[in-house]
């Protein structure tokens, strides 16, 4: 049964992190002490510094050798679930199309896991929930978040309809293409966690980079035959011409590569994706040989990433007293976005946590981790788009400041 201290242990670590986001509002909209260009800059410096060291120092910090296999498979089928069912929302609406899918997919199943999940799962399970949060994150990082670009990309696609073969060999050179070829709209602006007594399912780390890639080939599969449901014209599908067919086609695999080329080169120029892959990598040698960072370089790793969980909600704070208003989408999108969060995505997980064989606390932290507020990451990508970004924004936001009585709510549900 939930207590008066673990509600204190929750409050006392997720308070400060909402004293440093309310000082930031206060100076940006009142206090007036940062322009514009100033708050794009602290931004920038989250992203491309504090958040990849932060993302850097938890993988690292955590056993992939001693990876939950269950809770990652849960977290998988969450994500079909996900897609089936707004695919399904998508078809049956008038009005519904891609754009929907992948709102409905940053909103319900992509959490706040590295800077509001770790500290608020690390109060209320303890350090070992941190420790497989970890894996989450990773695994958000690689192939979650690649996928939401990826579809970014084929909306964009559909968007703009405008990219002609002759664009496309160029893509194939080396470097890669240059940010104008992207196929998106062009007002684009760009500690060692303690292990416990929590049972880990043991597994050996290749075979687990094995299983996630191929849940990665079949979502990419879906994702593909999903995007040829939706956006193939019907005139296309019954003609005729075998001729005619063939040229069609060919551009069309053209296009493909190009999407895959942009998103390739997103991936590369992203310090997020580079500094989870240097954290496995690092976890493996680490926990493998016992190797330890060197001194120099440890130090100066922790000074920034010490700093960034301030710094992300600061920035946080600074993105909020940007906007005109917390409820930006209006009423009933903003009830809508807040049911697919903090309802269907939580629902979705405890059902496929327990179709994977989830029990005791692995079935509440899984629970609890996709009640988490709304990413960041996701909305990052739906500003740079300009698909719902409004929506976004609101979750961002109304997310954050409900997040403690919701965790605590979902945390004093499963305790009965």
């Amino acid at each position: 049964m939930i207590t008066l201290r673990d509600v204190y242990n929750v409050v006392a670590a997720t308070i400060p992190l909402y004293v440093v986001m309310i000082i930031a509002y206060i100076s940006v909209r009142w206090c007036k002490l940062f322009s514009p260009e100033q708050c794009s800059g602290i931004n920038k410096f989250v992203a491309k510094f504090s958040i990849p060291l932060l993302s850097f120092q938890v993988i690292s910090g955590s056993n992939l050798y001693k990876v939950n296999l269950k809770l990652l498979v849960a977290d998988f089928i969450q994500k079909i679930l996900a897609v089936f069912l707004l695919a399904v929302f998508a078809k049956l609406k008038p009005k519904g199309s891609l754009t929907w899918i992948i709102t409905g997919l940053s909103v319900s199943t992509l959490p706040n896991t590295l800077i509001l999940g770790i500290p608020l799962i690390k109060a209320i399970f303890g350090d070992a929930a941190a420790e497989l949060l970890a894996q989450l994150i990773a695994l958000q990082s690689l192939v979650w978040y690649n996928l939401l670009l990826l579809l970014f990309e084929l909306n964009a696609t559909k968007e703009s309809n405008v990219t002609s073969p002759s664009e496309v060999p160029a893509c194939f050179l080396f470097p890669l293409p240059p940010k104008s070829l992207s196929l998106a709209p062009t007002n684009k602006k760009k500690k060692k966690i303690a292990i416990s007594s929590f049972d880990h399912d043991h597994c050996n780390l290749p075979t687990i980079y094995a299983k996630i890639i191929m849940y990665a080939l079949l979502c990419y599969t879906l994702i593909f035959a999903l995007q040829v449901e939706l956006e193939v014209p019907r005139e296309q599908e019954l003609e005729e011409d075998g001729e005619e067919e063939a040229k069609d086609r060919s551009p069309r695999k053209k296009t493909t590569m190009l999407i895959l080329l942009t998103v390739g080169r997103e991936l590369i120029t992203n310090p997020n994706t580079h500094a989870t892959l240097a954290g496995i990598i690092w976890s493996s040698i680490h926990f493998r040989w016992g190797i330890n960072l060197p001194k120099i370089v440890e130090r100066s790793i922790s000074i920034l990433s010490d700093g960034g969980l301030g710094m992300a909600m600061f920035s946080i704070g600074v993105f909020m007293a940007s906007q005109a208003s917390i409820i930006a989408c209006g009423t009933k999108k903003a009830i809508l976005a807040m049911a697919l969060k903090f309802v269907l995505g939580p629902v979705l997980m405890a059902i496929s946590s327990i179709a994977v064989g989830l029990r005791g606390k692995f079935l509440k932290l899984a629970i609890v981790q996709a009640a988490l507020p709304q990413g960041i990451v996701p909305f990052v990508f739906a500003k740079e788009y300009n698909i719902h970004p409004t929506i976004l924004s609101t979750g961002v936001i109304f997310g954050m400041l409900i997040a403690i009585p919701i965790t605590l709510a979902y945390y004093f549900l499963l305790e009965i």
